[in-house]
């Protein structure tokens, strides 16, 4: 484990605090720097934003700072964002000129799932009734696969950077 990581550990587990933004940033900022090549990975950045919150600004603190990491980086030391989202207007703002690659389930994929998580009991403990009607069963999977697809909700977004290493 890297000293600057234990250092963080150990000053916050006495306290019983959590680090703040800066102090992540300051310490992953020295990790990248070890490494001639870095990938960052982060799923989900829409939820970190809550839409109901005024305060756009902080909220989007944390994505210009990982894009800060992949402006910093050199010959030496290359970083590289990884990012999951879905449709978010201020993130598309963001990564105007970034690779983007949009992901919609298959039909086959979503039926494949449903009927994985109907017979298997651990999953789905309440479907004893779709696990002894298959007809019923398929009539629910068919349903719910004609639902996913039609859902006004947007797919996944993928979006990654453009190359800088």
């Amino acid at each position: 484990m890297p000293d600057e990581v234990k250092k963080l550990y150990s000053k916050h587990n006495d306290d019983q605090s959590s680090p703040s933004l800066d102090e992540y940033s300051k310490v992953l900022l020295c990790l990248l720097n070890h490494f001639r090549k870095s990938f960052i990975i982060v799923d989900a950045l829409d939820e970190h934003l809550n839409e109901e919150e005024g305060d756009h600004a902080s909220q989007m603190e944390l994505f210009h700072r990982l894009r800060e990491f992949q402006l910093q980086s050199n010959a030496t030391a290359c970083c590289r964002l990884f990012l999951t989202s879905r449709e978010n207007l201020r993130i598309q703002d963001q990564l105007t000129g970034y690779t983007r690659i949009g992901i919609r389930a298959m039909d086959s994929d979503i039926r494949s799932y449903l009927r994985s998580r109907i017979f298997d009991r651990t999953k789905f403990s309440f479907a004893d009734k779709l696990r002894s009607n298959a007809d019923l069963a398929n009539m629910m999977t068919e349903k719910l696969v004609q639902t996913a697809q039609g859902m006004s909700v947007p797919p996944d977004i993928i979006k990654f950077s453009s190359g800088f290493c």
